[in-house]
């Protein structure tokens, strides 16, 4: 069963988690660059889309799958010393994935989201 199957959808079980927190270290492009390929791998292990907006020291970040991938994610994030003062600002059911086929789409570096983040937009942050 995958994560845009309608089964899992209808039952409830797609989560959409968004949280902000504070990056411990310089956000340079590189290491941003390589944060993000390493949690789009992840997140696809996972089933796991998402977006990420990055800017003067701050996170932003929202992410949508399967129940049970993302509700570890705000104990597994607030130990990862990259990030302080992490808050969950939403935390809901959705009924549709807003990011499909995009692991992880990082606004702050790419004008233009994906191919598979094109119906999604900053806006719906």
């Amino acid at each position: 069963m995958g994560l845009h199957d309608p089964d899992l959808m209808d039952r409830g079980h797609l989560r959409g988690l968004v949280y902000r927190s504070r990056a411990t270290m310089p956000l340079e492009p590189a290491a941003l660059r390589a944060l993000v390929e390493a949690a789009a791998l992840r997140n696809r292990r996972d089933g796991i889309t998402g977006t990420l907006l990055a800017r003067a020291g701050c996170c932003v970040q929202r992410l949508e799958g399967p129940g049970g991938a993302i509700e570890v994610l705000p104990e597994r994030l607030r130990k990862d010393q990259r990030h302080a003062d992490l808050q969950v600002v939403s935390d809901t059911a959705r009924k549709a994935c807003a990011f499909p086929g995009c692991p992880m789409w990082l606004q702050n570096q790419r004008p233009e989201p994906c191919a598979g983040c094109a119906a999604g937009s900053a806006a719906e942050l």
